[in-house]
Parts: C-alpha cells; structure tokens; sequence
C-alpha cells in the first residue's frame, strides 16, 4: 500500500503538469521526488493529508492567471482554478499559507529520539533494551538467566562495542568471569550457547548502528523537505506580486484588443508587465490556424506598429511558440533593446570518454533578457551529464517563468541533495545579459571564471563558491557591470582552465584574448579550443566548453 500511494503522488504530479510543459514537469518532479524520499521511510499519512495542496500549487507556479484550469484531485473531486485576477490572488495566498504550515507541521511528524552519537549512555540504554528483546526466544539457552537477569552484564557488552566494534569469544569469557561466572569450554552445548550469544551481541549493535543512521538521515531528509516547501512558497509569493502588478495595465490591453481586433486579428488575450528594468512586455494569446500569416513578416510588423502606437515606443517581435497539447498560441514582444549579440561556442570530450558532462545554453527569455549557461558536472561521463543536464533544463524553465536565479539555485541544489546518493553535484555558470540597458549580471557557483575583453582590458570574474548539491544552503556569486559595443564574453567550462602550458605562470585565457585579432565569435571558440588541445598534446584531460558572445550596437 505504501508503494503505491507514494508513487500514485509522484506521478499524479509529473502527469498532470506535463500538460503545461517542461516546467510543470521539472516542478512536479522536483515536489514528487521530495515526497518519495521522505515517504520511503514510512509515512503515507502525511501524503494523503497534503497532496492537494501539492498539486494546486504546483499548477499555480506554471499556469497564466487568464486561463482557466480544472484539476481533479485523487478524491476524484473536480476543482476549478480562479481566472478573475483578485480570486486568483487569494487563491495564491491561501495556498502559500497552506505549504508555510507544512513545512512547519514536518518537523512534528513521526518525531523519533535522534540518537547522537556522542550520546553513549542512552545508545547503552537502547543497546540493553534491543539486545534482551532479540534474545527473548532463546530462553533454552545456558546463559539465558545469567544475562537477561544482569543488565549491568550486557552493558559491559555494549562497553566492548565501543573498543573493538565486534565481541568475540574471550571477551564473553572474561565478562562473565567479571560476575564470578567462568565459562569452561569443554561441553559442546556450552560451546554452542556461547556462540550463539556472540551472534546476538554482535547483531543487535549492528541494528543499533543502522538505526542511528537512518535517524539521522530521516532527520536530514525532513529538513531538505521542509526547505523545499518553504522555496515553493517563496516562489508563490513573488508570482503573486507579479500578478498584482499585471493588474496595472487593464487600460493599455483593452486599448489594444480593440486596435488588434480592428485589424482583423483574432485575440483571445492580452497580457502586459513590465521588468525590472524598466522594458514593457507584451503577450498576445492568438488563434492560429492552420495556414495562417501571423507568422509573416508583414503581420508581426503590423502587430509590433500597433503596439507601438499604445506606449509611445518602438516594440519588436521576439518569439511565438505553440503547446502542442492545449493549441494555444503566443506572440510575445517588447519593447527594442539598445543593443544585439553574436554568439558561437566550441566544445570537445576528454580524451576516453563518450559522453561530455557539459552542457551549455543560449536562450532569449521572456522579459527580453538573454541567458548564456553552462553547467559542468562532477567528473565526466553519464552521471556528470545528468546532473549538468538537470541544472541547465530547469534553469531554462524557471528563468523563462521569470524566477529570480537565488530561488532557481535553491531548487536546483535541494534536488541535487535529495539524490546524493547518487553524488549529483554540477557547478552553475550564467551570464544574464540586459540588451536593453546593456547591463549584464554574471552568476557563479563552483564554475570556472568568465572574461569581458573590452577595447582597452581583459577583465577577469572568478568565485570561490562550491558546486551545487554539495552543501544544504547555496551561496551565491552574482556581479553586476556594464557592457559597450564590440565587448566580448568568454564563458568555459574548467576543462579549458586546466588546458595550460606546464610553464604558465599567468592566466593563458587571458593572455590569448588580449593577444587575438578577429572579433568572430566562432572563430575565436573555436581558436581557443584548439589552442587548449595543443596545450594538453592532444591529450584532453577534461570535458571542455566555450561560449563567445560579442554586443553589437543596433
């Protein structure tokens, strides 16, 4: 029953939020995999209590507020999510009040005595308790009376444990010596009786052990669990702002459906936000038929104009993408960045290896920002893949939502510690470049140094930070500087780092930025990759990377 109810959650989440795409399945995971790690030992009751609140708030962190959802529950009760702005703003409140007293509520469930292991009077105690319990069926055997009516006895047993780890034959003999019992070896019985206590003694601190682990370990794991609950509903708070701030635009999206509507465009919504730094957004939710032109230039020219006419301001078009599951359909644009960017990258495998444990990532996100990733992980090979390939996809996910980069690490790394047993750790590397104001934030954890090669310097960004899914709390590198036209970005993964000359004394990347001619972007990746292969001899010691980006004024 256990099984099933643990993996009819898990489930459950990952299902119903694969609808809603790649993010609803990173988070349902995300969720899904803390419960199973936790119900694993035990508890079902919890998950029965709890599992709506799981998945309407899931549901809540990937859904628009304008579009209607109807979830059924494994009641098999239906619910109707609340598309009115106000209603959906409590519904998130009351939802993240919900998930706050969980994971208060996870420290009072099934609370055990923690043995410590400094702790040796109560592990003694314990030790006597388990040891005449498991001993309780052998009331044939000759030491029967003699132990089970002298605890101080089995305590001297336990003493044994703490100065050898096992207790063998002589030691029986001299503690039972120590109580004027002594133990002549020359019946079979009395041979046979004594190793059968040896075997009990030593099983039941074997239990002992074992138990004191998984304590602690079910302690760790409630810890992990709570601090996931309590990133969810961080993340819930700060969507709720979001969308009381999307409230502000109600004039501008009607003036707008009406223009549209006016040329002929078929709207079935409008949302408007505005980033933090200070650009304008705006989402068109659009049928789209088979055979339409919203996809020609002439139409999103016609849609970017009309746009335009309601702020004062020059838009563009960005993207549109399509959810092949629902049919919706989604033009977004914004308002014209200052500036464009030309980006390449390189990559090879350490030498013996099939598989590289990298993975980059260039990406535009939806609050016109663009995002340059590159996550290494720990090692080489499929496991490294896994985990760098983790980070990268849910950093994707969640920073296209327009979650802040500490809440994403904070999800990303209690992941990777709720699977270390699997020694998940992979490091985070990000350039978050704002071609609107020309600002970009660089962000580290565990990663090797970025290089912005201006006209008159090659500046060096490097953290000391450990890689995420090695510690509980994620302490991150985040430097802010300002970008001018024909800047270059160099991001690697450490295997180009480690690619030096046995006599280099100073930063070879460096040296080779400030000593190269061409401004293309490719050519330079791909340059520095050859360069760092003849530096090792051919012999590739490590997985290697390169991202090269260039601002172009527009």
């Amino acid at each position: 029953m256990l099984q099933l109810t643990v993996f009819a959650v898990s489930g459950i989440l990952a299902g119903v939020l694969n609808r809603f795409g790649k993010p609803g399945v990173i988070i349902g995971f995300l969720l899904g995999n803390a419960i199973l790690t936790y119900l694993a030992n035990g508890n079902t009751a919890t998950i029965i209590f709890f599992r709506e609140i799981f998945i309407a708030s899931v549901l809540l962190l990937v859904v628009p507020s304008n579009i209607k959802i109807r979830v059924q529950d494994l009641f098999g009760r239906e619910k109707a999510l609340p598309s009115n702005g106000d209603k959906r703003l409590k519904y998130y409140e009351d939802v993240k009040d919900k998930l706050d007293v969980v994971a208060d509520a996870i420290d009072g469930i099934d609370e055990e005595m923690i043995i410590s292991s400094e702790d040796m009077e109560l592990k003694k105690e314990i030790y006597i308790d388990n040891f005449l319990e498991n001993f309780e069926d052998y009331n044939q055997n000759i030491f029967y009376e003699d132990v089970t009516q002298n605890q101080e006895l089995i305590g001297d047993i336990f003493d044994e444990f703490t100065k050898e780890d096992v207790v063998t034959e002589n030691i029986l003999i001299d503690i039972f010596k120590k109580y004027n019992n002594f133990i002549l070896l020359r019946d079979q019985k009395i041979k046979d009786d004594l190793q059968e206590l040896i075997k009990i003694s030593n099983r039941t601190y074997r239990e002992l052990q074992i138990n004191t682990i998984k304590q602690k370990t079910r302690k760790e794991e409630k810890l992990k669990i709570k601090n996931e609950l309590k990133n969810v509903s961080n993340m819930i708070k700060k969507v709720s702002t979001k969308e009381i701030q999307n409230e502000k635009f109600d004039v501008k999206e009607k003036e707008l459906n009406v223009l549209l509507k006016g040329r002929g465009l078929n709207v079935n919504s409008i949302s408007i936000y505005k980033a933090q730094n200070g650009k304008y957004i705006v989402n068109l939710d659009l049928k789209f038929d088979e055979g339409s032109d919203l996809r020609d230039k002439k139409k999103l020219d016609l849609i970017a104009d009309t746009i335009s006419k309601v702020f004062g301001k020059k838009f563009t078009f960005q993207r549109d993408r399509k959810n092949l599951s629902t049919g919706v359909y989604i033009q977004t644009y914004s308002v014209e960045d200052k500036f464009g960017l030309a980006v390449g990258s390189s990559k090879t495998t350490k030498q013996g290896s099939k598989i590289s444990g990298d993975s980059n990532l260039q990406i535009r996100l939806d609050d016109g920002k663009y995002l340059l990733a590159i996550s290494d992980g720990m090692g080489s090979g499929e496991l490294a893949k896994k985990s760098s390939k983790f980070v990268i996809n849910t950093l994707n996910n969640f920073l296209e939502k327009g979650f802040e980069e500490k809440d994403i690490l904070n999800l990303i790394n209690s992941e990777l510690n709720l699977n270390k047993n699997d020694e998940m750790y992979a490091s985070v590397d990000m350039s978050i470049l704002d071609l609107y104001t020309g600002n970009i934030a660089i962000i580290k954890n565990g990663a090797c140094n970025t290089y912005i090669k201006t006209k008159k310097d090659v500046r060096i960004f490097s953290s000391n930070q450990m890689p995420v899914g090695i510690v509980e709390n994620v302490e991150l590198y985040r430097e802010m500087c300002s970008l001018n036209e024909g800047d270059i970005i160099l991001m690697c993964s450490d295997g180009l780092l480690d690619a030096s000359k046995d006599d280099a004394k100073s930063d070879w990347i460096q040296d080779f930025l400030k000593n190269i001619n061409t401004t293309n972007v490719q050519k330079i990746a791909d340059l520095i990759v050859s360069e760092a292969i003849d530096n090792s001899y051919g012999n590739v010691k490590d997985d290697i990377t390169v991202v090269v980006a260039k601002i172009i004024k527009k």
